[in-house]
C-alpha cells in the first residue's frame, strides 16, 4: 500500500527533496550472517535488478521497534498507518529524503536522516553529522528497521545520515557503471544538501562517517580521499583489502576484473590508502572494530599494523564475533557512535582556540 500524503513543518523545500517512506529493506543483514557461516559471500534480499531508487511522497515517520525477524527472502511490511502518525514528542525521528543525483542518475536518490529529540527541542541549535554506510546486499534503511540508531539518539546530540551507496557499490566512482559514482554522491552531493536543509555543524570538525562490512571499507577509504569533510571515521567488521576478495560481493562489477585492473583496486583499498592519514596534521580520528571469527579479521588486523607502522594514531578494538550484522548492533553500534561525539567534541574544541 503507498503512503499516504502527510502535512509536516519539517518538510524540506519542493524541487529539493522531499520527505518519503518506503516499506522496511529485506532482511538483508540476516542473509548476509547466514552466507558468512559457510562461505564469505554477501547475499541477502536485494532490490530490483536496476535498483531504482523508490517514488517519493511527503511524509515522517517515529521510529518503531524492529520488526519481527522473518525469512531472509521476506519483505517485511509496516503497517499502514505508521505512514502518516507524527514523530512522538522526545523521540528520534526518521525521515528519508531524495536527492536529485546526476552521479546516481537519479531523480529521487534515497537516504534516511534520524533527527535525535534536541533537534525539534532546541530549534536554535547546530548538530554535528554522523554519515552511517550499510554493508554489501543492504541498503539505507537497515539501520533503523533491524538496528537500535534511532533509539541510541535519544540521549546523543547528533543528526545521523544513512546512506544509500547501491548493494554493491563499494562507495567508489565505478568506471564501470556510469550511474554508480558513490563516492561522488555521498561527498559532493549527499554532504552539501544535508548542510544545506539541516541545522548541521557545516564544517569538517562536525562531520564523521562510519560503516560496517563494505561501509567500513566505504567510511575509511572516504575519510582518507577527503580530508577535508570528516574529522573521525570508524569502521565494524571492514574490508580492508579489496584485492583478497577478486570473485566476491561484485566488487569486479565496481571495479572491473582484479587481473586487468590491479592499480585500481589497490588503490581503491583502505591498505592502499592509509598513508593518505599521514599527510594531513589534522587528518581524521580512526576506530577499528572487527571480530576475531570474522572472516575480515585478519586483515583487520593488518590494517591496524600498517596504521601503527606508519605513525598514524587510531583505535583498534577486537573481540569475540564474527561477521554476522549482530556485531555491529547493541554495544557496538553504541561505542561507535560515542567515538564519534567524542571526536567531534575534541574537533571542534581544537577549532576554535
Amino acid at each position: 500500500m503507498a503512503p499516504s500524503r502527510a502535512t509536516s513543518d519539517w518538510a524540506l523545500p519542493r524541487g529539493q527533496a522531499a520527505a518519503v517512506w518506503r516499506p522496511a529493506a529485506a532482511l538483508w543483514a540476516l542473509a548476509f550472517a547466514a552466507s558468512c557461516a559457510t562461505a564469505p559471500m554477501s547475499t541477502g534480499a536485494k532490490r530490483s535488478a536496476d535498483e531504482t531508487a523508490p517514488a517519493a511522497a511527503e511524509t515522517t515517520r517515529a521510529e518503531t521497534a524492529p520488526a519481527a525477524a522473518a525469512s531472509a527472502d521476506t519483505l517485511v511490511q509496516a503497517p499502514a498507518a505508521e505512514a502518516t502518525r507524527p514523530a512522538a514528542v522526545g523521540r528520534a525521528e526518521v525521515r528519508e529524503i531524495a536527492i536529485d543525483s546526476a552521479a546516481m542518475g537519479e531523480k529521487e536518490w534515497p537516504a534516511l536522516v534520524v533527527l535525535p529529540p534536541a533537534y525539534r527541542a532546541e530549534p536554535d541549535r547546530r548538530f554535528p553529522v554522523l554519515y552511517i554506510l550499510h554493508g554489501a546486499g543492504g541498503d539505507h534503511v537497515s539501520w533503523v528497521d533491524y538496528l537500535p540508531l534511532a533509539a541510541l539518539l535519544q540521549t546523543r546530540p547528533a543528526i545521523c545520515v544513512c546512506v544509500y551507496g547501491r548493494a554493491f557499490g563499494w562507495y567508489v566512482d565505478s568506471p564501470c557503471q556510469k550511474n554508480s559514482q558513490v563516492e561522488t554522491h555521498v561527498t559532493g552531493e549527499l554532504v552539501p544538501f544535508v548542510d544545506a536543509n539541516f541545522r548541521t555543524i557545516a564544517r569538517k570538525e562536525g562531520r564523521g562517517i562510519f560503516g560496517y562490512s563494505m561501509g567500513g571499507h566505504g567510511a575509511i577509504t572516504l575519510a582518507a580521499k577527503h580530508p577535508d569533510l570528516f574529522s573521525s571515521a570508524s569502521s565494524i567488521s571492514g574490508i580492508m583489502d579489496l584485492t583478497r576478495w577478486p570473485s566476491n560481493w561484485r566488487i569486479a562489477g565496481a571495479l572491473g576484473p582484479l587481473a586487468a585492473n590491479q592499480d585500481l583496486w589497490r588503490r581503491s583499498s583502505a591498505m592502499g590508502l592509509a598513508g593518505e592519514f599521514t599527510k594531513s596534521a589534522k587528518g581524521a580520528r580512526l576506530l577499528i572494530e572487527c571480530g576475531t571469527a570474522d572472516f575480515a579479521y585478519p586483515e583487520n588486523r593488518e590494517f591496524h599494523a600498517l596504521l601503527e607502522r606508519l605513525g598514524i594514531p587510531h583505535e583498534y578494538r577486537e573481540g569475540p564475533g564474527d561477521h554476522g550484522m549482530l556485531y555491529a548492533s547493541g554495544q557496538h553500534l553504541a561505542m561507535h557512535m560515542d567515538f564519534h561525539l567524542a571526536s567531534f567534541a575534541k574537533a571542534l574544541a581544537g577549532a576554535e582556540r
